[in-house]
């Protein structure tokens, strides 16, 4: 997906919003998440303040400043001092309209130079100003899912779209079975778990979901010797899958190695899936699909360099959206 193509679906986000809205009249605004996320009311100026003193900021400095030191956007201390569930529903959703408009002039008006201009974010690390809008998105898409589940049924059909229909295969059918998105499978993974630290911020349960359709699984992931993690897949009425994996830092991107376990044995193939946590409770996981790596080199140097090239946002396509299962300290 292009920035163009990025900037063009997070148009659609107050859009979104406001149609959804109605549906939570009254004190159904205040109800919190089955898995005790935010109320929709939360939701809106959680988006609201994010996009303004968060992304809107951070756009600002980047664009001002050599390679500044950004810092993470404390949702819980913001949602409890500026008291979200005592605020206007309508306020809210005026405000973040406002917000998301300024910031996407803001980038519209990039010179085409600007967009690797670099940055570092506190719990993300190393990033340019080309990744400011996925960012975005992916936690845009993390809040849909999160909405999703508070109306307890599949988001209308209008609803913002970012990617194609390939991507609306659950992770866990992902590991079992070639898919209409055609995963890239490698013979070799990126590199070892001593490689990299585990990323202890992904250890727990997340309720993981699509925002385009009604699929969610449970997500359980814990550490295992050496750095790894052991990841098991519940979806209702399904059998667990199970998998193991480590992560492996790419320039400006983390990427979880992954391969299925059976039996007490591994595939032989690996596959590829880049995370962002938006938040502590929120990450958005992407899958690299092969559409773009067909005829790479099977060597590790080119893999590498194929995933941090300029086409790496077109090779990692998003596939599902996940919130903590614990309760929320946004």
């Amino acid at each position: 997906m292009t920035t163009r193509d990025t900037l063009q679906t997070l148009a659609g986000m107050p859009d979104f919003l406001e149609s959804v809205a109605p549906r939570f009249a009254g004190a159904k605004a205040l109800e919190a998440g089955p898995d005790g996320s935010f109320c929709f009311l939360e939701q809106v100026w959680h988006l609201c303040d994010l996009e303004r003193r968060g992304y809107g900021e951070r756009i600002r400095r980047i664009l001002a400043e050599d390679d500044p030191a950004l810092a993470d956007f404390d949702g819980a201390r913001e949602a409890r001092e500026g008291r979200y569930r005592e605020r206007s529903l309508a306020a809210g959703l005026a405000a973040f309209r406002q917000a998301r408009s300024e910031n996407l002039a803001a980038l519209h008006s990039v010179a085409e130079g600007a967009w690797s201009r670099p940055a570092t974010q506190e719990g993300v690390g190393e990033l340019r100003l080309e990744d400011v809008p996925r960012m975005l998105a992916e936690h845009d898409a993390s809040h849909l899912a999160e909405i999703q589940r508070l109306l307890g049924e599949t988001p209308i059909e209008d609803r913002p779209r970012s990617r194609s229909s390939a991507m609306a295969t659950a992770l866990m059918v992902l590991l079992v079975v070639p898919l209409l998105g055609c995963p890239y499978e490698s013979a070799f993974p990126l590199g070892t778990p001593a490689d990299t630290p585990r990323d202890a911020r992904l250890l727990g349960q997340w309720h993981c979901a699509s925002t385009w359709d009604d699929q969610a699984f449970l997500l359980s992931m814990a550490p295992l010797e050496e750095r790894r993690y052991s990841i098991v897949m519940t979806m209702p009425g399904e059998e667990p899958l199970t998998c193991r994996g480590h992560v492996s830092s790419l320039k400006g991107a983390s990427v979880l190695n992954i391969q299925g376990t059976k039996e007490g044995k591994t595939d032989d193939k690996w596959m590829f899936v880049r995370y962002v946590l938006s938040t502590p409770d929120s990450v958005v996981f992407e899958m690299a699909d092969d559409e773009l790596l067909k005829g790479q080199p099977q060597t590790a140097v080119s893999l590498q360099a194929a995933l941090e090239g300029p086409k790496r946002d077109e090779i990692f396509e998003t596939f599902y959206a996940c919130a903590r299962a614990e309760e929320k300290k946004k």
